[in-house]
């Protein structure tokens, strides 16, 4: 989202989720970015489609951690707000277009970057993980007809906590941050909530991937007591069961190829 468009009242997001109204414009600033703690207001819910008990209008995400897709709504949202901010958010449930699990990671793979050597060849090569649930690797295509509500709910951006850009991020960070995603998409995979366990793992990924980019990344896994590869493989393996559940067979055949590459022949 640009500056231009943050001072537009009406705005629409690129995938299409939701479109904002602005009513109260918020103090221009920095923005909510992945593992930001945020806090909300909902000054509004006619139809209690957030969920929040009768009375209570405080609700604290952390961009990358959600579990619903009316909380990818509010982080989506979220990331485009100022603090001070409120808005209008419209949207329907459930969603009726197909939404990628995780984000671009432009500072790895970045359409425009020219691969000039055998590792940028494999590094752009292991991104694709992020494109895992395109329609092209679905299993049935014939899907039962979906009826959508449409909903409004009022929100404003209260304050949210500071981090940097994972590119930003100290190697100690990226390590902690990767186990979190890893250790939350272990849990929601074993509740069977694949969409959101494939979330967590590809954000474990990207963190990993970045990690073995840092200089001197040997190094500064020795010191920290990092496992990176051992972990790498971990979510390999982790993304290529969610999509296993996804009916995603090329990326599931991918993915484990990374991991036997990585694996010592026995």
């Amino acid at each position: 989202m640009t500056e231009e468009d943050a001072l537009s009242d009406e705005w629409e997001a690129p995938n299409k989720l939701f479109r904002k109204l602005i009513v109260k414009p918020g103090r221009v600033g920095k923005r909510p970015v992945h593992e930001a703690s945020c806090q909300i207001s909902v000054l509004s819910d006619e139809q209690g489609v957030i969920g929040l008990p009768e009375g209570v209008q405080a609700k604290a995400l952390v961009i990358g951690h959600v579990a619903s897709e009316v909380e990818l709504i509010l982080e989506g949202c979220m990331m485009t707000m100022n603090v001070g901010e409120v808005c209008d958010v419209f949207f329907n449930l459930p969603l009726n277009v197909t939404v990628p699990y995780t984000p671009k990671a432009a500072y790895l793979c970045g359409d425009s970057r020219q691969v000039d050597s055998a590792t940028d060849s494999r590094v752009l090569r292991e991104c694709k993980n992020e494109e895992a649930d395109g329609p092209e690797n679905r299993g049935p295509s014939e899907h039962p007809a979906v009826v959508t509500e449409s909903y409004r709910v009022r929100i404003e951006l209260e304050s949210f906590e500071s981090v940097p850009f994972v590119c930003d991020m100290a190697a100690a960070d990226k390590w902690r941050y990767a186990c979190r995603h890893k250790d939350e998409g272990s849990s929601m995979f074993s509740r069977k909530d694949y969409r959101w366990a494939f979330r967590h793992f590809s954000w474990a990924y990207k963190y990993v991937v970045s990690l073995e980019h840092d200089e001197g990344p040997e190094d500064v896994a020795a010191e920290a007591q990092m496992d990176v590869q051992d972990l790498k493989l971990k979510c390999l393996l982790n993304l290529a069961a969610c999509q296993l559940h996804n009916y995603s067979y090329d990326y599931v055949v991918e993915n484990c190829s990374l991991a036997l590459e990585m694996t010592p022949a026995m």
